[in-house]
């Protein structure tokens, strides 16, 4: 049954799931493709009561379990999160998503040390590629998250709406800038395996994790990426990020998910935390 997006379509389901949510083989596929051609999947989201496809983006233990539609989730996007005055809204390739925005209920000060992990004692790893991840501490004015949004979005020929493209990158020294990961910065291999990602702040000190993830050249308009194998690569931040929803924060990252939504192994994650509450 062959089906356009550009020329529209609408379907109708009256129905029900008969897995919980807690069951991990639970998959609420309604219509898929043999091709396995990603993103050919009909989907009844996991997480909330919306039919959406391929439901990509959101946090864990923060009252904001929300999903987003943003096509397959095995290509390169660009996704920003920005939190001010208590909601957090998503943005997608430089586009505001038209779900959201969103309250926080959870207003406690979040702490991530991992990246591709739930937590240092967690089996569960995210196969995951980053290229670049940016992460501002105090809420941003509009002109500086869009300008920080045309960066990317020139720099990884992503196809946003209204880029200049006559932005600079962010600053190194802006008190704001947490923590900058870039994957063609800082980074030091040994053969494939990242032995060394320096945070371009030089704020936060990073280490390989149970296992070192690869560094593949030439993934994103020329840039290499940091491929993370959903088995036992991860990061670990060995001093903190804080982030404090009263303040307001904003999130960048640039990356693609290696995992489809059939897979019930795939942590969808990019940051986590030990430390109460454990954001995710």
């Amino acid at each position: 049954l062959p089906l356009s997006a550009s020329s529209g379509l609408t379907i109708f389901v009256v129905g029900k799931f008969n897995r919980e949510q807690s069951d991990p083989g639970r998959h609420g596929i309604i219509l898929g493709a043999m091709s396995g051609t990603a993103n050919n999947q009909f989907v009844w989201s996991r997480w909330d009561d919306s039919v959406v496809p391929y439901p990509i983006g959101g946090f864990e233990e923060m009252n904001v379990n929300e999903r987003y539609a943003v096509g397959s989730t095995t290509a390169y996007h660009l996704l920003a999160y920005r939190v001010s005055d208590h909601m957090v809204t998503a943005y997608y390739n430089g586009a505001e998503s038209s779900v959201g925005p969103y309250p926080i209920g959870n207003t406690a000060d979040w702490v991530f040390d991992m990246i591709a992990n739930f937590a240092a004692n967690s089996p569960y790893f995210s196969a995951i590629d980053l290229v670049e991840v940016a992460v501002y501490g105090t809420g941003m004015t509009d002109s500086v998250f869009k300008g920080t949004q045309d960066y990317l979005c020139c720099r990884y020929a992503f196809n946003c709406p209204a880029t200049s493209c006559q932005v600079t990158e962010p600053l190194a020294n802006d008190p704001a800038l947490l923590m900058w990961l870039r994957s063609d910065r800082g980074v030091s291999v040994s053969g494939s395996q990242l032995t060394v990602w320096a945070d371009g702040t030089g704020r936060v000190s990073t280490t390989p994790w149970r296992d070192y993830p690869s560094v593949l050249p030439g993934q994103l308009n020329g840039y290499p990426a940091v491929r993370f194998d959903g088995v036992d690569d991860a990061i670990q931040l060995l001093n903190p990020i804080t982030l404090t929803p009263n303040s307001g924060f904003a999130l960048f990252v640039v990356g693609r998910f290696n995992k489809e939504l059939s897979d019930p192994s795939r942590p969808g994650l990019i940051f986590g935390g030990d430390v109460p509450p454990a954001a995710q």
